[in-house]
């Protein structure tokens, strides 16, 4: 089953960043990262667990404070401003990967 999550950490830096990143792909999870310290992460093998994920987060980024949300209903909206253009378009990750379980 398909699951959804809303990663948010505190305070970051680049090689923390990509040292996350690096997992994220690993574990083969979509992921969408266009706001500072902000991940939206698509698991469609569905073996992962907010708790699993915030372990994680403890390993790349210490004791910075983290939050991850696990969105689980189909009636979840979502809304934002800015670019939708051919050549950088914000939201075609979301469009694609975002909606349903």
């Amino acid at each position: 089953m398909k699951k959804r999550f809303v990663v948010m950490i505190e305070t970051s830096s680049k090689e923390q960043n990509d040292s996350f990143l690096e997992w994220i792909k690993e574990e083969r999870l979509g992921w969408w990262h266009w706001f500072q310290n902000v991940w939206l992460l698509s698991n469609s093998r569905g073996h992962l667990s907010a708790s699993d994920i915030r372990d994680k987060l403890k390993e790349f980024y210490g004791t910075a404070n983290t939050l991850v949300l696990e969105l689980r209903g189909a009636d979840d909206t979502w809304s934002g401003l800015g670019p939708k253009n051919e050549k950088r378009n914000m939201f075609k990750w979301i469009k694609s990967n975002w909606r349903g379980g």
